[in-house]
């Protein structure tokens, strides 16, 4: 939940996958759980997430994974 609806950084991190999460690698209908994150980090930005570490074994950007509803 975010505490501040105003608050960028929240609603950035709402956002995004979590350790845990179920999701569907859509490309290929595998459904997995997110296992990690890949950072990029650049001078005077704060991080993001660059892609996410399945634990099927690979790495892909957020738009290629959807929520898993199951």
């Amino acid at each position: 939940m975010i505490s501040d609806p105003n608050d960028a950084d929240a609603q950035r991190i709402a956002a995004q996958f979590q350790i845990g999460d179920e999701v569907v690698y859509v490309p290929e209908g595998v459904i997995t759980t997110v296992a990690g994150y890949v950072w990029q980090e650049k001078v005077g930005t704060p991080p993001t997430i660059a892609l996410y570490g399945l634990a099927c074994g690979i790495s892909v950007p957020k738009d290629l994974l959807a929520v898993y509803v199951g």
